[in-house]
């Protein structure tokens, strides 16, 4: 079965590795997924400094889990609003005992 190459759209074999007009490689087709962003059909990347999302490689926008990673940021700064809480007022506490 022929189907259209991600990058060049000309019809490629869907058992091929790689692309023979362009050399794109195909290789995990099914795991394809369209960036909302860029609206190209991309494979998925992890970066280093986010262990939640898989970003576009294209334009480096997050296309998974961005509910995790908005509830991961609503973690992080309720919680830093806490710590900073217990900070101020245990402060503002121990110098009042003076």
């Amino acid at each position: 079965m022929l189907k259209p190459c991600p990058e060049c759209k000309n019809e490629v074999s869907d058992s091929a590795v790689l692309c023979p007009h362009c050399g794109y490689q195909l290789l995990g087709r099914a795991a394809l997924v369209r960036c909302p962003t860029c609206m190209a059909d991309i494979l998925p990347v992890r970066y280093v400094h986010d262990t939640v999302s898989l970003y576009c490689p294209l334009c480096k926008t997050a296309v998974t889990n961005l509910r995790a990673r908005r509830a991961l940021t609503v973690f992080a700064i309720t919680f830093t609003l806490l710590v900073l809480a217990v900070l101020v007022f245990g402060g503002i506490w121990i110098l009042s005992l003076d």
